[in-house]
């Protein structure tokens, strides 16, 4: 009955390796914005904090580049990188640890951020950490966010 429970306990730990292993590989690679999918009631809509409208991105330009090293490049725009630093895949989320490049002076320093687990300390350098959901992910479709809210891209 103990190797039974052994084996058993192996084989969904190998399992689950394989499963992480498998998504990374498949979500590796440039991914090319398509569109923002807004099903929320406006009354959803009311309470969420207002973002900055920013030029939306053209089309045939890369939006997001997931490197197979576990490095990332989001882009504003063709010209302009927005974000960069690490990525990983945790429980189903896209985990984009972007590199944080400035202090600011009168803001908690980046140690004790990282302390309060709001920053992740990475070889020297600190990270904030931002999960998004991975709702579908297939050779060449890409879909982040919930089933109300969720930016689909395309690979080429």
């Amino acid at each position: 009955m103990k190797n039974l429970l052994f084996l058993s306990m192996l084989l969904i730990g190998f399992t689950n390796f394989y499963g992480q292993t498998d998504t990374k590989n498949s979500i590796s690679g440039v991914w090319y914005f398509e569109e923002k999918c807004d099903f929320r009631t406006e009354e959803e809509k009311s309470t969420e904090f207002k973002e900055m409208p920013s030029m939306p991105i053209p089309n045939g330009y890369p939006k997001l580049e997931l490197k197979i090293n576990g490095q990332y490049v989001e882009y504003q725009n063709p010209d302009f990188i927005e974000h960069s630093g690490k990525w990983r895949i945790e429980e189903k989320k896209l985990v984009l640890l972007q590199k944080m490049e400035l202090e600011m002076e009168g803001a908690k320093s980046f140690e004790s951020q990282a302390n309060s687990g709001h920053l992740e300390k990475i070889d020297g350098e600190y990270y904030l950490p931002i999960k998004t959901n991975i709702k579908k992910i297939t050779d060449y479709t890409l879909e982040l966010g919930n089933e109300k809210l969720y930016e689909k891209y395309r690979r080429k």
